[in-house]
């Protein structure tokens, strides 16, 4: 995975991780940060070809940066985050609830601005671009983009329609389309009219049958159990596209909430299930 993606994601967690109220929040807030802020050093020591030795830590690594590359952005403050990272995870010292937010800043600017100077819009980077599947990737991208807008019902959409994409996509590999198992469903009608409703019955019991086995089949393609993915689909929105491939509507089934936590949560696990696709 790109290390400055994953800065990003480690950024993300520890802004979602820290509670005013919650003593343990703090410290694991600030090692969240500063690893964020280390695997983008990393990255940057990648992408110019810093002169690296096998034992150079953080500090080492933001000095060659800083002297030998173009120079670092909030060198001082980013010092200052990892001093309260060390004091926390080498000798326990927790750090105080009113350094957070600075720290949180701090970490954030680093990461902008330090990206910003190598070419990378820090802002637009999103787990989604490690996804190779294009009809998954695009939607997943809007919708990372709607929630960095607080446009949550909007992303929630993007992201129901990513889902479906995701599952068309595994059903794909055994040659076999939603259609074709509707057109299956509804064949009864070929039959003579006085046996129609024996022959509806068949087909349809015929139908769910075979895609019990097709829908079982394709989840374990991607490595997860169906009552897991089941929970996933309830979690999503029934979206109806049109042949142009203009939304229709959307329709919620109950279960489907429009909180940046609960589409970050489908979003995820769009991305690890496509892996298993590619």
């Amino acid at each position: 995975m790109d290390s400055a993606i994953l800065s990003k994601m480690l950024f993300r967690k520890a802004v979602s991780l820290y509670s005013p109220q919650d003593t343990f929040s703090w410290g694991l807030t600030v090692s969240l940060l500063q690893d964020a802020a280390e695997m983008l050093v990393w990255h940057l020591a990648k992408k110019t070809n810093a002169q690296i030795k096998s034992k150079d830590g953080f500090v080492a690594l933001v000095e060659n940066l800083d002297k030998n590359h173009g120079g670092i952005f909030l060198k001082a403050e980013i010092f200052e985050l990892n001093s309260a990272r060390v004091n926390f995870k080498h000798y326990g010292n927790i750090p105080a609830n009113s350094e957070i937010p600075k720290f949180i800043e701090f970490c954030e600017h680093f990461l902008i601005r330090n990206s910003e100077k190598h070419g990378i819009d820090f802002d637009a980077l999103t787990y989604a671009e490690t996804v190779n599947i294009s009809v998954i990737k695009e939607p997943l991208i809007k919708s990372e983009q709607l929630i960095e807008k607080s446009e949550f019902e909007e992303a929630l959409i993007y992201s129901s329609i990513a889902f479906q994409n995701l599952e068309d996509t595994a059903l794909s590999k055994f040659n076999v389309h939603k259609f074709d198992l509707d057109n299956l469903r509804e064949s009864y009608e070929a039959w003579p009219i006085d046996n129609q409703e024996s022959a509806r019955d068949f087909t349809y019991k015929l139908t769910n049958i075979l895609e019990k086995i097709i829908d079982n089949s394709s989840r374990a393609l991607m490595g997860f159990d169906l009552s897991h993915f089941n929970r996933i689909k309830s979690m999503c929105l029934i979206v109806n596209i049109s042949m142009t491939g203009n939304i229709l509507g959307a329709t919620n089934m109950g279960n489907a909430k429009a909180d940046p936590e609960s589409i970050r949560y489908i979003n995820n696990f769009i991305i690890e299930a496509s892996r298993k696709l590619s």
